[in-house]
């Protein structure tokens, strides 16, 4: 077992060192996993805590609106290695890291969610020249109302996956399943659901999905429940 903490200042000392560190509970010396002044969160071990994901925005500190990248420290005596950050095969140009990082039960394979990039700051508009419109339509899958207490509209964060055994990273979230969640020990496959199909039916009775099994390794998905009402568990 471990503990972690994590120092940073304003104004750092130049003999002294910053970052985040660990400590056996069965005592010993810290051990620094991520140096540097730096904002780190999402701090996770596995379920034996041998493995531990962070975040960190080290490479893009001083950025306006710095990008996270994902880290990894395997019990050993050196500082965590980076494993998804800009430029890693797999993550396309326009997406970056979001939300928060969770192990598979054994711990071989790590979840994470990306997102667009955020859009750049625009224009400022005069407060006479502002409209704010809510636009419907009726073949629309729910009704106005609905669209603006659910925030419907098209989901940003997609789930991915980095396969420590493999050392590659896989984004498998799309449009029609954004969110997804391990099912079994090893990681190898996730559940998904999509229920847009239905949405209409949610004015005069349940809310029902379809259910799709998702293979992380490759990304390959087979619908295994067709029009449920309920969740699986």
């Amino acid at each position: 077992k471990w503990l972690w903490y994590h120092t940073s200042v304003k104004k750092p000392a130049k003999d002294k060192q910053y970052g985040l560190f660990v400590v056996p509970l069965t005592g010993g010396e810290p051990i620094l996993v991520h140096d540097g002044v730096v904002h780190v969160s999402n701090v996770t071990w596995d379920r034996d805590e041998k493995v531990l994901a962070i975040t960190s925005d080290k490479e893009d500190f001083a950025a306006e609106k710095p990008r996270s990248d994902v880290y990894l420290w395997e019990g050993q005596h050196e500082p965590a290695r980076c494993i998804v950050r800009a430029g890693t095969p797999g993550l396309p140009d326009d997406m970056r890291l979001s939300g928060g990082v969770s192990f598979s039960r054994d711990g071989s394979v790590l979840q994470l969610s990306v997102a667009p990039k955020p859009a750049e700051d625009p224009l400022p508009i005069l407060p006479e020249d502002k409209v704010t419109l809510d636009l419907w339509n009726w073949q629309d899958g729910q009704l106005q109302t609905q669209q603006q207490k659910g925030g419907a509209g098209r989901r940003e964060s997609r789930t991915a996956v980095f396969h420590r055994d493999q050392n590659r990273f896989l984004v498998l979230g799309d449009d029609q399943l954004a969110s997804l969640r391990f099912v079994g020990p090893d990681g190898a496959r996730m559940l998904g659901s999509e229920g847009k199909a239905y949405d209409k039916e949610t004015s005069w009775d349940g809310r029902y999905q379809d259910i799709y099994l998702v293979n992380s390794l490759d990304g390959t998905r087979a619908k295994i429940l067709e029009k449920l009402r309920g969740n699986v568990t």
